[in-house]
């Protein structure tokens, strides 16, 4: 049908309908490219089905479990569970996965993500499994109706302790004990995950945002982390407990995670930049995208390890990683400022639950806090901002004026600053980011002006 791909950079999203329609976020959608998924990998006869917790979640969860029973495959229902978790189990079963799940959007939104034995599926996949739903609306497709659905919960249990066991592999047993953190869930997929691996590597654990009282992402999770700096700030005894280490927040699916610091000073975001640079240490070199913060690639390259740099996406860090690794090199970490990161020993794509644990038992075994980790590391001041558009609008990247203004902006800059501007491939916004060397340039004030300058537009 020469239709474009229903994919944007992480899997098929968008507002949460029962209208019916071929590109709507509806079950009707999902149930199809769920058919086209498994004509795609018609090799693999068992599918593992996850969701986060959004209200639309349920109601997705059995068009895409139906899809799998008329195709005649066994349907592992996971019920909510985070995506990292959804496909660390496909992995070890050989399984196709589909997690439903908007990620950190509002909870209006959601979306459907797919996994083949373990890996997210590539963009290449996802343009083949596009073309074959489209295709599939101009036929009758038989449904086979010989599919059984089976119940697995138990199987949330054995995620969590492959988890445990991989970190204590690393660090030794309760890396975390009697250590203080505070966990923000973002009400969403890992409220019950992150919370319980910390505790069982030693760490004591105040929630935010784990009881899914509020809407998921609202006000809390790695994509909003004011709601758990206001949480620290009204529970000072919290932080003032020696043993404080920091918060930690997840989005609402779970594959990134993101942390604050407070030492009752300074206030302080532990973005991927942070993780990033932890992740690196022992690694020959690491693969980065197009924001990773050019003061951590200075302290990187100090230290004598390499950096890659690639497209947005944590994809795009996976296939860097790979491609090094089909040279021989031995790359296995990589990640984005989002809070995205990878480390292929463990899982090709994003993993926020395992890194949660992984991070804070580095800081806790290193002897430091959160805020020692953003002290330590001196990045280049940093603006970005998210300007809404009508989703039916031109692209930015067309707009004649607008790209006028950025050249204006990137020859002003030169090599003191970087500015980045693109519409985004999962909610219709577009994305201004900015960097400037500190005392170069007011980098706040160059991306606010572009902001209006977009807005007007």
């Amino acid at each position: 049908m020469g239709q474009k791909s229903l994919f944007g950079t992480d899997g098929f999203r968008g507002e949460y309908t029962e209208k019916a329609g071929s590109v709507l976020l509806n079950s009707e959608t999902l149930y199809g490219l769920t058919q086209a998924l498994i004509q795609y990998a018609s090799q693999y006869k068992v599918m593992v089905v996850g969701r986060d917790s959004r209200p639309s979640g349920s109601i997705l969860a059995k068009a895409v479990v139906q899809a799998g029973v008329d195709a005649g495959i066994e349907v592992w229902d996971l019920g909510v569970i985070p995506t990292p978790a959804t496909f660390k189990i496909a992995g070890q079963f050989k399984a196709l996965a589909v997690m439903i799940t908007a990620s950190h959007n509002p909870y209006t939104d959601n979306g459907w993500k797919a996994a083949i034995s373990g890996d997210k599926i590539t963009n290449e996949e996802a343009g083949n499994i596009s073309n074959i739903y489209w295709q599939n609306l101009d036929k009758t497709i038989t449904k086979n109706g010989s599919g059984t659905v089976v119940e697995k919960p138990e199987l949330a249990d054995w995620y969590i302790t492959q988890v445990v066991q991989s970190i204590e592999q690393e660090f030794g047993i309760k890396p975390l004990k009697d250590k203080v953190f505070v966990v923000d869930g973002a009400n969403g997929a890992t409220m019950k995950f992150t919370p319980e691996i910390l505790r069982e590597l030693g760490a004591v654990v105040h929630e935010f945002a784990c009881d899914g009282a509020g809407n998921i992402n609202e006000n809390c999770g790695a994509a909003n982390l004011e709601g758990v700096k206001d949480y620290l700030k009204s529970h000072l005894e919290i932080t003032a407990d020696p043993n404080f280490v920091g918060a930690i927040a997840n989005d609402g699916d779970g594959d990134r995670m993101m942390g604050v610091g407070f030492d009752g000073n300074l206030m302080s975001e532990i973005t991927g930049n942070h993780v990033l640079y932890a992740l690196a240490q022992g690694q020959p070199g690491i693969v980065g995208t197009l924001y990773t913060n050019t003061g951590l690639v200075e302290a990187l390259r100090a230290r004598g390890i390499q950096f890659e740099q690639c497209k947005n996406g944590d994809t795009a860090v996976t296939a860097g990683l790979v491609a090094r690794q089909a040279k021989g090199d031995n790359w296995t970490r990589g990640g984005e400022f989002t809070g995205h990161h990878v480390d292929t020993n463990w899982l090709s794509s994003g993993d926020g639950v395992r890194m949660a644990a992984w991070f804070a038992s580095y800081v806790a075994k290193s002897g430091k806090t959160f805020s020692d980790i953003y002290r330590n590391l001196a990045l280049w001041p940093e603006a970005k901002v998210a300007v809404r558009i009508d989703p039916n609008a031109p692209k930015i990247e067309e707009n004649e004026q607008i790209q006028a203004k950025i050249s204006e902006i990137k020859d002003q800059l030169g090599d003191s600053g970087r500015v980045v501007v693109r519409t985004s491939g999962t909610e219709p916004v577009v994305r201004i980011w900015g960097e400037a060397k500190a005392g170069a340039a007011d980098i706040g004030n160059i991306v606010k002006e572009l902001s209006i300058a977009i807005e007007k537009a």
